[in-house]
């Protein structure tokens, strides 16, 4: 029985190393992935926050400037790196039934994986596209 157990001792070492290096594939593939979706997340909240930031200037031809800046600065308060993230905006016109434009902010961050053994980096990019209308105010120094 002593000599059973010998035996069993090393094929048991054997079967962890096949099968270790594919669980830790496939784990570190799951984390990735994961962290990806948490990311999209982030990109698409910092998108609707430089969208709706835009919709209330006063002055609409300001409007892709501040969508801009306010969509790079949720990035960063969410903890998204965006110094390779491009933030595209632009204005579309009104329907004929309106007279308020649209501001379109399309952003695009390279996926940069925790592991990348799943994963490589470059290979995904997160993206986001929000459109919404601006709304028409008053300026309120006219008010007075």
């Amino acid at each position: 029985m002593f000599m059973f157990r010998r035996k069993r001792r090393g094929a048991n070492a054997v079967e962890f190393a096949l099968t270790a290096p594919v669980a830790i594939l496939i784990l570190a593939g799951i984390i990735d992935f994961g962290w990806f979706f948490y990311l999209q997340q982030g990109v698409q909240t910092a998108t609707r926050d430089g969208v709706r930031t835009a919709s209330v200037v006063i002055d609409q031809t300001q409007a892709q400037g501040v969508a801009q800046q306010a969509t790079m600065d949720a990035l960063t308060r969410n903890g998204i790196d965006n110094s390779n993230a491009t933030v595209d905006t632009r204005l579309i016109p009104p329907p004929p039934e309106s007279d308020n434009f649209l501001i379109e902010v399309t952003t695009e961050v390279p996926f940069q994986p925790l592991f990348g053994l799943a994963i490589q980096q470059g290979q995904l990019s997160m993206n986001a596209t929000l459109a919404m209308r601006i709304e028409a105010r008053q300026d309120p120094d006219l008010d007075n």
